[in-house]
């Protein structure tokens, strides 16, 4: 048994491996803490086959739901299958109400090195934060003087090009350019660097308090437009992750960002992909230049 301690989103996290041919995926790296762990219960990743009685009662017609909550008795239940197509189930767990601990399982597979974690974990933690006062957000984020900002977008809306805009500049920390948690812990509100980042040097394990929302767009001049309120919880339910089958927890969700919108200022940010969009954004926060186009952060 392998036993690893994770820190995502400011929690620590234990999770055991059963060693041979069982791997964390090389994403985790800048957030394990401990490689040796401490034996304490989280999740157990067990070697033998996913259980008969995790099966779902499936569609008789496809597609086959791709993941599936149930919460059954003092456990919940997830299942995950690899393509929506298929009626196996790919990975499956069996956890407590919190998430705290439990049980995963992998389908038998030729492959060499066993991943029991991917895509499975991102479905975990959306439920894990969530019962935490916590959000997976579709985002790039940095910091800058102590201050925190997210900049939410869709697919191809520019996260990957602001977070390129942001690394150069050594006074700007990147925490992320594609999935960052937003959080409420002990009366702030913070956003963390996740391991669901797609490129190895935009995985960081750091946080900031939350200081401004920006909702990027590629457009052919700068400018920031202040958002309502209601244009603000609009736009995050759209960037959020929420795999939440029960009504309770999407009306959590809800209640978490009309919190976080209650004190935070949001704008829909156009920006030209150049440096000068970093001047621009920098004199609309008030933060004066260090050391401009200094070279990439070390």
């Amino acid at each position: 048994m392998e036993n690893f301690l994770v820190e995502i989103g400011g929690f620590a996290f234990p999770i055991r491996l059963p060693g041979r041919g069982f791997r964390l995926e090389e994403n985790y790296l800048p957030f394990l803490v401990d490689r040796d762990g401490d034996g304490t219960p989280g999740w157990l990743v067990r070697r033998e086959e996913i259980p008969g009685d995790l099966e779902s009662p499936a569609p008789v017609i496809p597609p086959f739901p791709r993941w599936e909550v149930e919460r059954r008795g003092e456990e919940k239940i997830f299942r995950v299958r690899k393509q929506a197509d298929s009626p196996r189930l790919w990975k499956a767990a069996r956890l407590v109400p919190d998430l705290s601990r439990g049980v995963i399982w992998n389908a038998r597979t030729d492959e060499e090195n066993i991943f029991p974690l991917r895509e499975l974990d991102q479905l975990l933690f959306a439920h894990f934060l969530l019962s935490r006062r916590g959000l997976i957000i579709h985002g790039a984020a940095g910091e800058l003087g102590g201050k925190g900002y997210i900049f939410p977008a869709p697919a191809g809306g520019g996260k990957s090009t602001w977070a390129e805009l942001m690394k150069v500049i050594p006074d700007w920390t990147v925490l992320g350019e594609d999935k960052i948690i937003l959080r409420i812990t002990d009366g702030q509100i913070r956003i963390f660097g996740t391991p669901w980042n797609p490129r190895r040097g935009f995985r960081r394990n750091a946080s900031a308090p939350l200081k401004g929302i920006f909702f990027l767009e590629h457009s052919p001049g700068n400018y920031l437009r202040r958002l309502r309120k209601a244009e603000v919880i609009a736009g995050l339910l759209r960037q959020a992750f929420l795999p939440f089958p029960a009504a309770a927890d999407l009306d959590g969700a809800v209640a978490l960002l009309e919190d976080v919108v209650r004190r935070i200022p949001a704008f829909n940010f156009g920006f030209r992909p150049d440096n000068g969009a970093l001047d621009y954004f920098r004199g609309a926060i008030g933060e004066k230049a260090k050391n401009e186009r200094g070279g990439r952060r070390r």
